[in-house]
C-alpha cells in the first residue's frame, strides 16, 4: 500500500514500538505529560483576544503635502509634528518620572 511505503520511507516507528515505549514510561511521567497538555489546551482556549488595531494596518502613514517621499502617521491630527505626548513630560527623564507618579 502507498501509506505503508510512505511511512517506511519516513522511517517512522511502528505502532507496536510506540506502544511499547509508552508502556515502559513511568506513571508520573505520563500524568505530567497529560497535565501539561491539559494546561496548554486550557490556556489556548481561554487566552485573551488581541486588541483591534487603531488604524488600518495597510495604510499606517500618509504622504506629506509638498514633501518628497515624506510620510506622517495617520494617528496625528493635522500636519504638525508631535513634540510630546503630555505637557508635564517633554523629555525621556520626565516621562520616566511621570510613569512612576502615574503608576
Amino acid at each position: 500500500m502507498l501509506g505503508q511505503e510512505f511511512l517506511r520511507k519516513l522511517k517512522m516507528p511502528d505502532l507496536d514500538d510506540v506502544s511499547q515505549y509508552i508502556q515502559s514510561v513511568s506513571t508520573p511521567v505520563l500524568v505530567s505529560v497529560g497535565a501539561v497538555a491539559a494546561a496548554t489546551t486550557y490556556y489556548l482556549a481561554t487566552r485573551p483576544k488581541a486588541l483591534p488595531p487603531v488604524c488600518d494596518l495597510r495604510m499606517q502613514s500618509v504622504e506629506v503635502q509638498g514633501g518628497e517621499l515624506a510620510r506622517r502617521s495617520v494617528l496625528l491630527k493635522g500636519d504638525a509634528n508631535i513634540t510630546h505626548f503630555y505637557d508635564d513630560a517633554t523629555t525621556m527623564y520626565e516621562c520616566f518620572l511621570r510613569g512612576v507618579r502615574v503608576s
